[in-house]
């Protein structure tokens, strides 16, 4: 029988706080995040236990943070590099757009969000690895231990949901949220801004 997204959250709580030795904080202050790509809307559905995240534009990079944190990509200290991530969010940003962010989860102890970070990253995929869109370049959980899911781990997590069926509501859940569009971001007055500038030089 499979696992609940709840009993595969906790599960791998327990081991990541075990690994680090308790230094994980416990203050619920920290969340898992999603940046989209604006040039690539659709129904992108991801399942874990019998969790379904659906995106409406395609997810390039999720992350665990606190505060501002899932902003900071965004800003220029942070847009140098050849990571995939930093070539992605300037392309974004050459097309006239910005990346979508979007907060996945409420504010939670360390361990849990960390533990979120490696199931949706597993359900998503790694471009590096050819599994899937994101651009992160490890498969989370990176927290005061420093952990690195095991090849073992990762095709386990991997696994978990192949050959689930959905259920009726499951699947209307699943059309009501892929019918959703976020246009907001092409009206953002940073794109607005960026656009009239790129405008007046030609």
């Amino acid at each position: 029988m499979a696992r609940t997204f709840s009993s595969l959250v906790r599960k791998q709580a327990r081991e990541l706080q075990a690994h680090s030795r308790n230094r994980l904080s416990l203050d619920p202050l920290y969340y898992v995040y999603a940046l989209l790509d604006p040039r690539k809307p659709g129904s992108y559905l991801y399942t874990v236990g019998d969790k379904v995240v659906a995106f409406d534009h395609e997810p390039f990079y999720v992350g665990k943070g606190k505060g501002r944190r899932m902003y900071q990509h965004l800003e220029g200290c942070n847009r140098r590099g050849t990571h995939r991530k930093v070539q992605k969010i300037n392309a974004i940003e050459r097309a006239g757009y910005a990346p979508i962010v979007r907060q996945l989860s409420k504010e939670e102890p360390e361990a849990t969000a960390l533990a979120k970070e490696i199931l949706l990253i597993a359900a998503v995929g790694r471009a590096d690895l050819k599994s899937g869109p994101l651009t992160n370049h490890s498969d989370g959980g990176e927290g005061p231990a420093g952990q690195i899911i095991s090849p073992e781990r990762r095709a386990h997590l991997s696994n978990i949901n192949k050959g689930k069926k959905l259920s009726d509501d499951t699947k209307r859940r699943i059309s009501e949220a892929s019918k959703r569009r976020d246009a907001s971001h092409l009206h953002a007055p940073e794109v607005v801004a960026k656009r009239a500038t790129t405008l007046r030089g030609r």
